[in-house]
């Protein structure tokens, strides 16, 4: 396929809002980035473009196109980018972190799956773009590794105590609850950020060290902008502690609404639904608490609901 044809059309059409090029190699020959580029130019009534599995990061020249599109653009809301190698080549987050300083249309960013962990660089430029786009409301930076390196936490930490426009940040399936100071960084973070109400930090394997959930604990005490909180997939039940500070944190909070503790093991230990319900009996916030795939009597979901709804 060349994207020749595709510029041409999109150049005279002013009526498609969604463009999806996903799961091709088109990226790994830079003369179709090229094209779309000259195409966006032109262009003002695409509104989505997903890009996924593009092979962006096999050619170092694609994300300079991106860049020098997205500069001029206005009109795309939406930016699917997952899944592309981002990061393999130093300048590519380096483009991205510039075209994001100036685009001021982009509200949905869409990083999860790419290899921002080759470079620390990476975050920091991804940092100093959010501290001055306000524009981007949905981060999805899901299995990215970030966690690998606590630095990369560093960097987004410093970049959510300034930034106030993003309201839903995916951070899950990044390794942070191996290196516990990635969960400090992010707890430093949701204690001055106002404004993220949907948290996903799913898939972090948290249950590694009890102090992570002391340190979600401590935020959570403290935040009162998320709403939705997703912690599924986090073995928590492995050791009670991590239930009894989450049981301390939702004592205090006020503004969860939604917690999603699936495949959580809560089974495993006696005391973990124990605390679940002495939070649920202070607690006037929470509307839905999701535990599926833990294994729980039905008498035990049924009292559950019970304190939810204060019957």
């Amino acid at each position: 396929m060349n994207l020749i044809y595709l510029k041409e059309a999109l150049q005279n059409n002013n009526t498609i809002q969604e463009i999806y090029l996903d799961k091709n190699d088109l990226g790994k020959n830079e003369k179709n980035m090229m094209f779309l580029k000259e195409a966006l130019h032109i262009n003002n009534s695409i509104k989505k473009l997903d890009l996924v599995w593009y092979f962006i990061g096999d050619n170092k020249k694609n994300m300079l196109y991106l860049k020098e599109a997205l500069e001029i653009n206005n009109s795309i809301q939406e930016l699917n980018l997952a899944e592309n190698n981002i990061g393999t080549h130093e300048n590519d987050m380096l483009y991205l972190k510039e075209a994001l300083i100036i685009n001021c249309s982009i509200k949905i960013l869409n990083l999860c799956g790419n290899y921002i962990i080759c470079n620390l660089k990476n975050m920091k430029y991804l940092k100093e773009a959010l501290q001055i786009n306000k524009s981007i409301l949905q981060l999805n930076l899901f299995r990215n590794h970030l966690g690998n390196n606590e630095k990369n936490m560093l960097y987004l930490k410093e970049a959510l105590q300034i930034n106030n426009s993003i309201q839903q940040l995916n951070l899950g399936g990044n390794d942070l609850g191996y290196n516990e100071k990635s969960m400090l960084h992010l707890k430093e973070a949701l204690k001055i950020n106002n404004t993220i109400n949907e948290l996903n930090i799913s898939g972090n394997n948290l249950y590694y060290n009890v102090n992570n959930m002391l340190y979600l604990n401590e935020a959570l005490k403290i935040n009162n902008s998320i709403k939705i909180i997703n912690l599924s997939e986090n073995r928590l039940g492995n050791n009670e502690e991590n239930l009894l500070y989450l049981k301390e944190a939702l004592q205090l909070n006020n503004s969860l609404k939604i917690i999603n503790l699936t495949r959580n093991n809560l089974n495993k230990k006696e005391k973990n639904m124990i605390y679940i319900k002495e939070a649920l009996k202070i607690n006037k916030s929470i509307q839905e608490l999701i535990v599926d795939g833990n294994d729980l009597q039905q008498f035990e979901i049924r009292e559950i609901i019970r304190l939810i709804n204060k019957c």
